[in-house]
Formats: C-alpha cells, structure tokens, sequence
C-alpha cells in the first residue's frame, strides 16, 4: 500500500513525501520488487521522504533486512531512524517503522514519540527545506579518492616545488604554516585526486584477490547466464539444456578459481605477516567478517537524534574534555594541591633551543611510521621531504627565535573509536 504526494514550495525546489505499509506476512521478493521500481520512476533532482511501517527489523541482520537495506541504499536512500520504533510488552524492541531519504545531509533530527494507542511508536524529524542540490544519489554519485602512484607523487613533488620557491606568497613567517599546509593540499588536488564510482563492491579494497581476468570471467558468466535465462518461457521453464549446461559449467569453474584465488592471496598475506600479530590477527578478524564498521552520521544526544555535524563535534569535545574533571570529582576526596608545589625553583638559563635544520626535518618525517595520523597522508610527506624540509626548517627557526607556536599546530583531532553499545549513543 503506497501513497505519494508532491509538495509545492513557492521558495524553493518541490518535494515528494510518500506512505507505504508492508504486511508481516508478505512476500519480501515482491515488496522488494515493487519498492525498485516506485524508487526507480522518482525524479533524480528531487528531494524525496518515504516513511511507513515495513514490518523488516533493522535491528536484526538477516537476509531478509539486508536485501532490504542492500535496495534503499543502491537507490541513493538513508534511514533517518536508529533507534526502537516498536515496542510490545514481554518482547524485543525493533526498529520496523522508518522514514528514507534521500537528502541525509539536510536532516537536523529524527525522534520517536510514545503512544498508549499502539505498540508503534510515532516517528518524525526535522529537516531544512532548502534546495534539491543536496540531495544524494548513489546511482550517480562518486567518491573523491586520491592516486599516490609513482608518477603522480613525482608531479606533485615539482609542482609543490614550483609552488614554494616561485610564487609570491611563499611561506616567511612563523605564522605562515597554514600556507604551507594549503599549498601541499592544493597541489595534492590538482596532481592526485580521481573520482571513482561508488557503486560496485567487486575492487581491489574490498576483494583485493579480484584480477582483471576475473572480472572478465564474470562479466562472460553474466552473459551466459542472460543468454540462458532468454530460452526461459511458460511452455519450456527449465529453458534450453545446452545453453544452461555451458553456464553451469562455466560459473562452477569460476567459482573454483576464485576460491583458489582467494586462498592464494591471503597464503600470501599470511606469509608476510610471519613475525608481526598485529598484522596477523588482523587478517583472521578480516577473514572472520569482524572488520571495523563506519560511524553513524547521526548521534543520539539529550534523547534527539542530531545529524549536524558542528554540534556531534562539540558534544564529543565536551565529553573528552570532561573526563578527567568527572574522575577526579569521583576518586579525590581532599583538595588537590597546587601544581607550583611540584615545580624545582625557577632557573633562567635551564631551558635552551637550537635551531633545527633541513637534515634534521628529513630524518624525522623519515622516521614517522606510515600509519602516523596527519592531514597530509604520510606517504606524501616522505616522498616530498626533500622538497619541504627547507621551508619547514625555516619556519620552525622563526618560531624559536620569536617564542610563537603556530596556530595551525594547537588544533587536535578527535577520531572517536566504537567499543561496545549503541553506536549512535557518545
């Protein structure tokens, strides 16, 4: 059961909000189907909200939520609703009912609203009615990923070079480190960056036993498959044998060579991993499907779920921030003395540095380990050290002999890493 509107907004781009209901005992096959082909028939430039209750638990991972999940989210749409939206007394909670959208980025917030009239519980967010621009597509999205291939890190060598040692503004000053950071990230972009399609799961991240010869084969087995599958009719059901049996054939040696394949890369990657267990369990946890999953988008904050992204950096600063003060108002129970009580007398002439130079830079981003975080990826910091160690070194020097520290260099990344619960809960 569906219903569909388009909502007429005089200011901006128009809308569609569409109802639908799945019965618990339906076909998921059909419900699937049908859902492709309304989502399929929706204008791509506009801004689309479908909610209902779709009897499928979210909560549950089963082949019946993933082919679900697997339809939405080709389609370009994301659940706006995490949390229980179905109660009944003396039974699991499950997130059935949601609202699907296009456009996450434009959703403030997504609740759930208590009522004695069912065990359903209302759902609602807040979104801004601004326009379609930002609504999201996967069928036509792609991913910004970047190419550190020997050539292009050998042009973005020369052309930070060029950038340092030819243009105008090059960086002088002990403030000038946000120039150097702009500089190598703006050659970074015009040298290394690519656009890659988001859609297929069959790359080298996420099957990296996949050859190119394979994906031929694949490709040919599709085509076989489809060939077959056109002999299918009312009167013959089991289609033409002959061109079946070649299918058959073809997809069972496939399948052979992907396994085989498959235990040959990771023999390999085994192999390499000999004397390191960090690397070694990493790979049985890959292998057991135990991978780190991404974070949420939205967070569950004073009982609203909050998708800006300015206000979950905030709540998790506050929290970082906090713990220290929370334990010791816990733990101590006498006043803390002074810091000054821990502190040798002053001495003037105890505290002495010298000026650093290019050598001395080149060593130490040599010796950074390449899973050091950065903004810069380290790959490009080791390659280019030759280049800006000069200009680093440079600036440095100007920060001791002025007693400034950069401003660039008093901000920290929080990257928070889920444990255990609620992943949507800081």
């Amino acid at each position: 059961e569906t219903l569909f509107v388009e909502i007429n907004n005089k200011e901006e781009d128009n809308f569609i909000v569409g109802v639908l209901y799945r019965p618990p005992n339906g076909s998921i096959e059909n419900f699937n189907n049908n859902l492709e082909k309304i989502l399929s028939q929706i204008p791509e430039n506009k801004r689309v909200y479908v909610m209902g209750d779709f009897n499928i638990d979210l909560f549950k991972d089963t082949r019946k939520s993933s082919s679900f999940e697997e339809l939405f989210i080709s389609n370009g749409f994301f659940p706006t609703v995490s949390i229980a939206t179905h109660a009944k007394p003396n039974c699991k909670k499950s997130c059935i009912d949601n609202i699907l959208t296009n456009c996450p980025n434009a959703v403030l917030s997504s609740y759930t609203i208590n009522s004695d009239i069912s065990h359903h519980r209302s759902i609602a967010i807040f979104t801004h009615l601004q326009s379609a621009q930002t609504t999201l597509n996967l069928a036509d999205s792609a991913r910004t990923a970047y190419d550190f291939c020997e050539d292009n890190l050998a042009r973005l060598s020369r052309a930070i070079e060029n950038s340092l040692f030819s243009s105008p503004s090059k960086p002088a000053h002990a403030n000038d480190f946000e120039s150097l950071i702009s500089i190598i990230q703006e050659q970074i972009n015009e040298t290394c960056k690519t656009t890659k399609s988001n859609n297929s799961k069959r790359t080298v991240i996420h099957n990296p036993w996949i050859t190119k010869g394979i994906i031929k084969s694949i490709n040919r087995r599709d085509k076989l498959y489809k060939i077959w599958k056109k002999t299918v009719s009312n009167i013959c059901k089991s289609g033409d044998p002959r061109k079946y049996e070649e299918y058959r054939k073809y997809r069972n040696n496939l399948a052979k060579t992907i396994k085989c394949q498959k235990k040959f890369y990771y023999e390999n990657q085994f192999k390499q991993k000999v004397n390191n267990k960090k690397g070694t369990w990493k790979l049985i946890n890959n292998l057991r499907g135990k991978v780190k999953s991404n974070l949420p988008t939205s967070f569950n904050i004073n009982s609203e779920h909050v998708a800006c992204k300015r206000t979950i950096a905030k709540k998790f600063n506050t929290y970082f921030s906090s713990i220290a003060k929370n334990l010791n108002s816990k733990t101590l129970t006498c006043e803390t003395p002074s810091f000054e009580k821990y502190l040798p007398p002053p001495n003037n002439n105890s505290f002495y540095l010298e000026n650093t130079n290019e050598l001395e830079i080149m060593s130490i981003i040599k010796g950074f380990s390449n899973s050091k975080a950065s903004d810069i990826p380290m790959v490009i910091l080791k390659y280019c050290a030759p280049v800006i160690s000069g200009t680093i070194s440079r600036l440095i020097n100007e920060c001791i002999a002025t007693g400034t520290f950069p401003q660039p260099l008093k901000v920290g990344r929080i990257s928070p890493v889920y444990k255990k619960g609620p992943k949507d809960d800081i």
